[in-house]
């Protein structure tokens, strides 16, 4: 079998796995695909360090936003199929933060590269609370505060959470744990 065609198959069957509808390929044209294919995949917001994923994954084409965003670009250049595979791969890995150390390795990707918290998708809020989509309400803060997760899961019923990151801080607002 061409490894073309696995690769294809292979990403076909992980976007429909991860809510992917097969109407939002058909609708893509090579006008979404460059303008995609230029966008930074990270991007330090003020003190927020704003991710697809929450991975680690990202630290494997550089230690800073540019070389990251850089590397990734020229990947997504080329015509490489495995290498496009891989960074598949990479920006849908997940759970990073989560458990006993993920206080600890959000610190220390934070400490690389900057910021004070990271904001992540991907991973649903409900995979971290055992909550049914129906009871998400707002975004969920994790790893001791260090972390913030805004996937709320709308492929499968939840919310589409618009989630406002002040860079200052807003004396009237509460704060939650």
């Amino acid at each position: 079998m061409p490894s073309d065609l696995w690769s294809r198959r292979s990403f076909a069957r992980s976007w429909a796995l991860n809510g992917g509808q097969v109407h939002d390929q058909q609708c893509l044209t090579d006008e979404h695909t460059e303008w995609l294919c230029g966008l930074d995949s990270i991007i330090l917001a003020g003190t927020d360090l704003l991710l697809h994923s929450d991975t680690t994954d990202y630290l494997r084409w550089g230690d800073t936003t540019e070389q990251i965003n850089d590397q990734v670009r020229k990947v997504l250049a080329n015509d490489d199929l495995e290498q496009w595979w891989q960074c598949w791969v990479r920006l849908t890995n997940r759970y990073a933060f989560a458990g006993f150390e993920g206080e600890q390795v959000a610190t220390e990707l934070l400490d690389l590269i900057g910021g004070e918290r990271i904001v992540h998708g991907h991973s649903v809020i409900t995979t971290f609370t055992g909550q049914s989509p129906s009871e998400i309400t707002g975004p969920l803060s994790y790893a001791g505060g260090k972390v913030l997760a805004i996937d709320g899961g709308i492929y499968g019923g939840g919310p589409c959470l618009v989630v406002r990151l002040d860079h200052e801080p807003d004396i009237n607002q509460q704060h939650h744990p």
